[in-house]
C-alpha cells in the first residue's frame, strides 16, 4: 500500500509539474499584499512568562530596544525583557530551551493607559483557545516568548505542555498598544520550532548527528535568522560560511533560494483591522475531518472558488465536502495544497480558516485569500 502511495504520489507530483511549471519561477505574482509583509529576526534566548510581570513595561522596552539597536548586516536585536537587556550568559551556563519554560504566574496589575500587558493577553487567549476541542491542554500550558524582529513589536510565543511543544501563537502590538493575534496553531511541530531545525538540519548532514540536540539550542553552529510574512509564509534562514539555505519555519523542508524575494519585502506593515481584539473570544468554530490533498486532487483539475467573504464560504461548506486551501507562497516559488479543517469565528467578527500543515494552522481567512484560492471537491 505504501508503494502504491508514493507511486500515486510521484505521478501526481509529476502531473503538477507539467500543469504547473510557470508556478517554480517568480513569472507567479500571487495575490500579495502590496505593503510586502516582513519581519526579520536573529535568533535568541526566549523571554520567559515569569519574567513579563512588568505589565506594560514590556511594550515600552521593546519600543525602545528597536530604537536603540541601529540596523546594520551584524546587527542582532537582544532577547526581550522585562525592564532590562541582560548580557548573553557564557554557552556553558546557557540551559536547551526545553528546560526553560516556567509555570506561568499570576497576570500582573498596574497596566496603564487600559493597555493590557503581554502575558496577560497570552494568558486570556490561550485560556479561550483551551475551550475549544484539540486545545484542551492549554490551559495548564507554559510558554516562552520570542521576539520577531526589532522594530515589528511582534512576537512567537511557543507553548508547552508535559516537557512536549504542543502549540504557537503570534502576536503583534498596535499603535494604541493593545496586541492582535496573527497566527496559531496545534501540534508538536510550531512555528520556528528548535526542534524541527534541528532534525533538518541533521537530515541535510549540516550538523553532524553527533551534536546533541540540547548543545545545539544552547549554541547553533551557524547562523539562524527567523523570518515571517503574513501569511503562513514562516523561514529560516540558515547561513553557514559562504552557503545560505532556507528552510519552511513549520515543517523544516528545504525552500528554494528566496534571498531576493526576502530583500524586496518591507518591513512588517501591521495592517491589523482584521485580526481579533485583545478582549476577543471565540463565538463559534467548526472541525472538519482531515483528508490527504494529493489523494483529492481538485487543486489540479478544477478551478478555484470565486473570492468569497467568510459568510459566503460558510453557507456553501457543507460538512461532506472537502476543500483545499491552495497557497502560492513565497513569491509563487512553492505551492503549498492544505486540507481545510475548520475554522475559528472570533466574536470581534474575525474568522480564522483551520488548515492542516503538520498539525493545525489558523489563519485570517481574508489574509488566506490574498496569497491562495479555495478549492471544493467530493
Amino acid at each position: 500500500m505504501k508503494t502504491w502511495k508514493l507511486a500515486t504520489g510521484a505521478f501526481i507530483i509529476g502531473c503538477t509539474a507539467l500543469l504547473l511549471s510557470p508556478l517554480t519561477a517568480t513569472a507567479l505574482n500571487p495575490k500579495l499584499p502590496d505593503n510586502g509583509q516582513a519581519a526579520l529576526s536573529s535568533l535568541d534566548q526566549p523571554v520567559h512568562h515569569e519574567m513579563l510581570a512588568a505589565g506594560t513595561a514590556l511594550a515600552a522596552d521593546a519600543r525602545q530596544s528597536a530604537a536603540a539597536t541601529p540596523p546594520g548586516p551584524e546587527a542582532a536585536p537582544e532577547p526581550l525583557q522585562a525592564g532590562q537587556r541582560p548580557n548573553t550568559p557564557e554557552p556553558d551556563t546557557q540551559k536547551a530551551e526545553t528546560s526553560l519554560m516556567q509555570q506561568h504566574p499570576e497576570p500582573s496589575s498596574g497596566d496603564d493607559a487600559g493597555t493590557p500587558a503581554l502575558e496577560q493577553q497570552i494568558k486570556q487567549w490561550a485560556t479561550s483557545l483551551s475551550k475549544e476541542p484539540g486545545f484542551e491542554a492549554w490551559s495548564a500550558a507554559t510558554w516562552s516568548v520570542y521576539p520577531l524582529g526589532p522594530g515589528t513589536h511582534s512576537w512567537m510565543i511557543l507553548l508547552q505542555g508535559n516537557g512536549q511543544e504542543i502549540g504557537y501563537m503570534i502576536i503583534a502590538s498596535t499603535k494604541e498598544h493593545t496586541y492582535k493575534l496573527m497566527e496559531y496553531g496545534l501540534g508538536p511541530n510550531p512555528l520556528f520550532s528548535m526542534n524541527t531545525l534541528y532534525q533538518s538540519l541533521v537530515q541535510r548532514a549540516l550538523i553532524p548527528d553527533t551534536i546533541p540536540y540540547e548543545s545545539f539550542a544552547q549554541e547553533p553552529s551557524m547562523k539562524l535568522t527567523r523570518w515571517y510574512i503574513l501569511p503562513l509564509q514562516a523561514v529560516w534562514e540558515v547561513q553557514q560560511g559562504t552557503t545560505t539555505l532556507y528552510l519552511d519555519a513549520k515543517t523544516g523542508e528545504e525552500l528554494p533560494d528566496i534571498g531576493s524575494w526576502l530583500t524586496g519585502t518591507k518591513e512588517i506593515q501591521q495592517v491589523l483591522s482584521q485580526y481579533p481584539l485583545s478582549s476577543g473570544v471565540i463565538s463559534e468554530s467548526q472541525t472538519r475531518a482531515d483528508f490527504d490533498p494529493f489523494m483529492k486532487t481538485t487543486w489540479l483539475t478544477e478551478t478555484p472558488l470565486a473570492q468569497l467573504t467568510f459568510a459566503q464560504w460558510k453557507s456553501t461548506a457543507a460538512p461532506e465536502l472537502h476543500f483545499t486551501y491552495l497557497g502560492k507562497l513565497f513569491g509563487g516559488r512553492a505551492l503549498y495544497p492544505l486540507a481545510v479543517s475548520g475554522y475559528h469565528l472570533w466574536d470581534t467578527d474575525c474568522s480564522f480558516l483551520r488548515l492542516e500543515h503538520e498539525g493545525s494552522r489558523f489563519v485570517p481567512y481574508m489574509d488566506a485569500l490574498l496569497a491562495g484560492e479555495l478549492f471544493s471537491g467530493s
